[in-house]
């Protein structure tokens, strides 16, 4: 049993493990201290930085990169209203794909801050200021349930970390050193 905790110790944050806890009814007696083990996930680099370096800014230009690799063109990073680059209006990017306009919002979030329907509703309501025919989110992160069901019938895709990292991974864009 100990060895099955310490993986979970290492494997999932604070609070998914006091749940777990929970629902398992396992005294925090049992939970062994240990060392980082070999087989927690390690941090993808992407371009030659890990991920978790990269700014929101960087990995917003990154996206840009996959979006054109997966065979959208007119890729655009958007501008602030103040004229920098970066997100704006919804919107961090805009691509077109198959005769269709996409606005695109990047999320570079930690793993367990979750996405929720306040950003898909944002997302589809940059569709009119973009003139886009679809959107999509994409997070280092997750979405919620709220999220999926607001994304329900609605011209939005939701990529979540494990839709990013196989799309990198499909590309040669990332590299996990062990």
């Amino acid at each position: 049993m100990a060895g099955i905790i310490k993986k979970v110790k290492w494997a999932l944050d604070d609070w998914i493990l006091n749940a777990w806890y929970i629902i398992n009814k396992v005294p925090k007696e049992e939970i062994e201290e240990c060392e980082e083990p070999a087989y927690r996930e390690i941090e993808p680099e992407i371009e030659g930085k890990p991920l978790d370096k990269m700014t929101p800014l960087e990995f917003e230009h990154f996206m840009a990169k996959l979006l054109k690799n997966l065979g959208y063109a007119n890729v655009i990073v958007t501008e602030k209203s103040d004229g920098e680059k970066g997100g704006d209006y919804g919107a961090d990017i805009t691509a077109e794909k198959d005769g269709k306009r996409y606005a695109v919002q990047v999320k570079k979030w930690s793993r367990w801050n979750l996405v929720g329907a306040d950003a898909v509703r944002s997302t589809l309501g940059s569709m009119w200021k973009f003139k886009a025919d679809r959107s999509i989110i994409a997070t280092t992160s997750f979405f919620t349930s709220q999220a999926y069901e607001q994304a329900r019938n609605a011209p939005i895709e939701l990529w979540n970390w494990h839709d990013l990292r196989r799309m990198f991974e499909e590309h040669k864009m990332m590299e996990i050193k062990r």
